[in-house]
């Protein structure tokens, strides 16, 4: 009987009116509030100091926010399509569920935000178009499904190590460039009336760069021709490749440098 007494007079408190769930505070900053008013008004405050604000759900579209300080916002479920932010402080802001399809997040510093969920098809990120996928509880009926069931994988590893040859093919012909301009700076820069090139502990280390491109590169047709004939071990080949490859660049860069730095902090003259 107690507890229905309660109950009762529970019921009846909330039906008087005298109960009032009160809304959260935007801001305990009173230049924060103002600048919320104003957006709210104009949907429009470049350059404002929104910090910690307290914008869940908010109608936002189109808004010119370009240069705002956001940091720390909270803006969950808010519909910030095709609004302007540009070179925006949204460090640590919560965009969960929020709408920012068509938003321009150009030089916007995302550092720390929360964007789990928010809609951004058509968002511009630094002038690249990016989108973020959720697939959570997917079902897919079998007559639409591609491919053979749990086949993905070695789809996926193949994919992987074709790109890992590509980035070694790429890197090779990056590293070509460096190796051939020291070979010709120690032919021109002359050094006690002498071309440095004439040194032979230069001589020493050009030949272990040249010798570091060559074994790279050898490696690279050696994956490639173990991808033609469909090697079992292409995948041990693809992996020393790249261990390789980041081995050979970090030597023939680091000599590059030093050929090219070192003789200006040492003072040498032609």
């Amino acid at each position: 009987m107690r507890y229905l007494i309660l109950s009762i007079g529970f019921v009846s408190f909330l039906l008087s009116g005298s109960f009032v769930c009160a809304a959260p505070e935007v801001s305990s900053r009173p230049e924060v509030r103002e600048n919320v008013r104003q957006l709210l008004e104009n949907n429009s405050c470049p350059g404002c100091d929104l910090a910690g604000a307290i914008l869940h759900r908010g109608e936002f579209s189109g808004a010119d926010l370009e240069g705002a300080n956001l940091a720390g916002s909270q803006m969950n479920l808010a519909n910030l399509s095709g609004a302007n932010l540009k070179d925006a402080n949204l460090q640590g802001a919560s965009f969960g569920g929020a709408d920012l399809a068509g938003a321009d997040l150009t030089g916007a510093n995302l550092t720390g935000a929360v964007i789990e969920g928010a809609y951004l098809s058509g968002a511009k990120m630094d002038g690249q178009v990016v989108a973020n996928v959720s697939l959570n509880n997917v079902k897919v009926p079998a007559g639409n499904l591609v491919g053979e069931l749990n086949g993905a994988l070695p789809l996926i590893e193949a994919l992987a190590l074709d790109a890992k040859i590509a980035l070694a093919a790429e890197a090779l012909g990056i590293m070509g460039q460096p190796n051939s301009k020291s070979l010709e700076y120690t032919k021109t820069r002359e050094q006690f009336d002498v071309a440095i090139g004439s040194f032979q502990a230069l001589q020493h280390r050009m030949v272990d760069t040249f010798m570091a491109y060559e074994q790279a590169k050898s490696m690279l047709y050696r994956a490639l021709c173990e991808v033609e004939e469909g090697n079992d071990d292409l995948a041990t080949t693809i992996h020393a490749l790249s261990v390789m490859t980041d081995k050979a660049g970090k030597h023939i860069l680091g000599f590059f440098l030093f050929m090219l730095i070192t003789p200006y902090y040492l003072g040498h003259t032609a």
